[in-house]
C-alpha cells in the first residue's frame, strides 16, 4: 500500500492532490471547514468531525506549552491575541484530512503492532523497566484520556504515519543527489590573518593633557562606591542549641520516654533475571525445585543480573514483585510472572525491621533535647540583648556573651 501511495504522489495527479491539500487548509482558512455543528462538535471535515473533547484536549495542551515559555498562564483574551484557538482548529483540521484520506486508502494497523508501540512507551514503564499496565491507567487519567479513546487516537497517528511516508518520502533524483553531493564535499583553501592586541603595534603613551580631558569626560566612571561594614549577630534556636549540652542520662531517659517512635521498616537487597524464553524458564523451575543456587542458574545461562537495590516493601510498585520479593528467605529466589514476561527475583540480603537501638538514635535524640532547651531559652536571651543593645552595648560584646 505505501508503495502505492508513494506511485501515486510521483504522478502528476499525486502532486496536484498534495498542493490542493496545502491550499486547502492555509489558504482558504477554516470557513469551509464549518459546517452542522453541534454541541458535541466543533467542526467537520468531509465526514471526520472535531469533537468538543478534542478540541478542548489539545487547546489546553496549548495553552499549557506557552505557559511554560512566558511563566504565566494567558487569559481567554490574550490566546485569541495570539491566534491559539485557530492554530488548534487548524491542526486537528489538517490530521482530519490525513485521517479521512487514511480511510479512503484503507489504511490501517494491526491490533498486535499497536499493542507493541504502546508498551514500549516509557511514559508507561514500572521501576523494572517493563510496561505496567497501572501506570498504563493512571497516567491516562491524569490526562482525561479513555482507553478506546487513546488507542483509537494511536491508530489514527499510525495512519497519518504511513500516509506522510508513503506521499512525501520520495526518492531524489540522480542529478539532485549529485548536486547536493558535491555541495558538501567541496573543498577550498582558505588563506587568513587575525587583527587583534597581540598583532598591532603599542599604542603610544597618552599625554597628561589627553588623561585630564578622559577624566573630564567620563567622571561617572571613577567614582568611589559608598561602602559600610556591617556586624550581623544571628538569633535562632538552631544557633542556641549549638551551645546546650545534653547528658547521657537525659538521652537515655528519652529514648525510654519516646522508643516506641524509633521503629525502622525491613528492607530487602534484590536482584531480577529476565527469562527471556520458555527454555530459560523450564530451567529455572527444573534448577529451583532441585535446589540449584540462583548465582548457578545464571552462570550456566550466560544471563545479565539487574540490581533493583535495597528496598522497603512498601517502595516497590509492582504488587507481584513485591509480594515475590517479601515472601522468601534470604539467598533464595522466587519466578514472577508479570504482564511482559518472566522473571526470577533474588533476595541477596535482609535488614531486619523493628525497634531501632539506642546507639543508633542517641545522636537523632540529642539534637531533638537541644533544640528544645534551646526554644526555651530564645525569649529569655532576646530580653536580655534588647537590655543590652538599650544600654548601647556594642553587637560584637553581646555576641562574645552568649
Amino acid at each position: 500500500m505505501l508503495d502505492g501511495l508513494r506511485n501515486f504522489a510521483r504522478t502528476w495527479p499525486g502532486k496536484i492532490l498534495g498542493v490542493l491539500m496545502l491550499i486547502g487548509l492555509a489558504g482558504f482558512g477554516m470557513s469551509g471547514v464549518f459546517t452542522s455543528l453541534s454541541i458535541n462538535t466543533v467542526a467537520n471535515v468531509g465526514k471526520e468531525e472535531i469533537t468538543t473533547r478534542d478540541f478542548q484536549r489539545n487547546y489546553a495542551r496549548q495553552i499549557n506549552e506557552i505557559a511554560n515559555q512566558i511563566g504565566s498562564t494567558p487569559t481567554a483574551q490574550e490566546a485569541i491575541a495570539l491566534g491559539i484557538p485557530s492554530a488548534v482548529l487548524s491542526n486537528l483540521a489538517s490530521e482530519a484530512v490525513l485521517n479521512t484520506l487514511g480511510k479512503e486508502f484503507g489504511l490501517g494497523i494491526s491490533d498486535e503492532l499497536l499493542g507493541e508501540r504502546i508498551q514500549s512507551d516509557p511514559s508507561f514503564s514500572a521501576v523494572t523497566g517493563s510496561f505496567d499496565t497501572q501506570t498504563f491507567r493512571t497516567a491516562l487519567r491524569s490526562n482525561g484520556w479513555s482507553e478506546n479513546e487513546y488507542f483509537e487516537m494511536q491508530t489514527k497517528v499510525a495512519v497519518r504515519q504511513q500516509l506522510a511516508l508513503g506521499l512525501f518520502n520520495i526518492e531524489a533524483s540522480k542529478s539532485a543527489v549529485e548536486l547536493m553531493t558535491r555541495f558538501g564535499d567541496d573543498k577550498r583553501d582558505v588563506e587568513y590573518f587575525i587583527v587583534n592586541q597581540d598583532t598591532m603595534l603599542p599604542p603610544s603613551d597618552p599625554t597628561q593633557t589627553e588623561i585630564a580631558q578622559y577624566l573630564s569626560d567620563n567622571q561617572s566612571l571613577f567614582r568611589t562606591i559608598p561602602l559600610r561594614q556591617i556586624d550581623i549577630m544571628a538569633l535562632s534556636p538552631q544557633v542556641i542549641a549549638q551551645n546546650v549540652k545534653i547528658s547521657d542520662d537525659e538521652i537515655a531517659s528519652e529514648y525510654e520516654r519516646t522508643k516506641a517512635s524509633y521503629d525502622r521498616q525491613e528492607t530487602r537487597t534484590i536482584s531480577q533475571v529476565v527469562l527471556d524464553s520458555d527454555i530459560i524458564l523450564q530451567l529455572f523451575e527444573t534448577g529451583k525445585a532441585s535446589g540449584v543456587s540462583f548465582n548457578d542458574l545464571v552462570a550456566q545461562n550466560n544471563l545479565e543480573i539487574i540490581n533493583i537495590g535495597t528496598l522497603s516493601e512498601a517502595q516497590i510498585r509492582d504488587s507481584l514483585l513485591s509480594d515475590a520479593a517479601f515472601s522468601i528467605e534470604e539467598g533464595e529466589f522466587d519466578i514472577v510472572s508479570l504482564f511482559d514476561g518472566d522473571l526470577a527475583v533474588f533476595v541477596e540480603k535482609i535488614n531486619a525491621g523493628g525497634q531501632s537501638p539506642l546507639n543508633e538514635v542517641s545522636e537523632q535524640i540529642s539534637q531533638n533535647l537541644k533544640l528544645k532547651q534551646a526554644r526555651e531559652l530564645y525569649l529569655d536571651y532576646l530580653d536580655q540583648i534588647e537590655e543590652l543593645r538599650a544600654a548601647f552595648t556594642p553587637i560584637n560584646e553581646i555576641a562574645g556573651k552568649y
